[in-house]
């Protein structure tokens, strides 16, 4: 595979960040030979980058009152990194050595078939009074690569299964709900409960999240 400039900064802790952008902003400037029409040179990233830890570290401190700044910089910081990433892979066009000079990541240059994730760990789940009543708050261990986190919660008597990329939720022993997440517009439910009458809808999914639902249709498991 061509290999191109990675941009898998944009999702990295603040603290990552700014150790990336301070290495990107040193290895600009080291070589700004290498790329002349640089929209934003290494000195201006290297500010952009002082400003982004001043601002986190004055937000942590001091909560609301260091939002906003802290989120300006933020944002200038990825539009900033974000412009040289795209100049930088066109200039390389494939170059690792180019890529290496600037110090950005390049993609992988191998394709791998993606393999069934591993059980999540350190799961953490409990009621956030914080937030107001009825809400729980749930968090896992960050696993790197995947595209979305899927978060449960069930009644204590309900039996949650999963097969393949299906997730089934029973009750005495009688199937109530039954979801499964596709890369295709298609979808066969296995193992449903036999001459029931059940709702079916589909939503889609990107990485704004879930979509909403279509209209129900009303079908008889034969």
């Amino acid at each position: 595979m061509k290999l191109h400039v990675s941009h898998e900064f944009m999702g990295e802790p603040t603290d990552a960040k700014v150790l990336f952008g301070a290495s990107v902003a040193k290895d600009l400037t080291d070589n700004a030979d290498a790329f002349p029409l640089l929209p934003h040179s290494g000195v201006v990233i290297g500010e952009a980058n002082d400003l982004l830890q001043s601002t986190y570290i004055f937000y942590v401190k001091s909560g609301d009152s260091g939002k906003g700044n802290f989120f300006n910089a933020e944002y200038d910081w990825k539009t900033k990194l974000t412009a040289n990433a795209n100049y930088v892979d066109t200039h390389a066009n494939g170059d690792l050595a180019v890529i290496n000079k600037s110090g950005y990541k390049s993609t992988s240059s191998d394709s791998t078939k993606s393999k069934s994730v591993a059980a999540m760990s350190d799961l953490k789940s409990h009621g956030n009074s914080q937030l107001g009543t009825s809400i729980v708050s749930s968090t896992v261990k960050s696993y790197a690569g995947l595209n979305a986190y899927l978060f449960t919660v069930a009644n204590k008597n309900a039996t949650v299964t999963v097969t393949g990329n299906q997730i089934t939720v029973s009750m005495a022993g009688v199937i109530v709900f039954s979801i499964i997440l596709n890369t295709r517009a298609a979808a066969n439910f296995y193992g449903l409960t036999s001459l029931t009458k059940m709702d079916a809808s589909a939503a889609g999914f990107n990485t704004a999240g879930i979509g909403a639902f279509s209209q129900t249709v009303e079908v008889s498991v034969p």
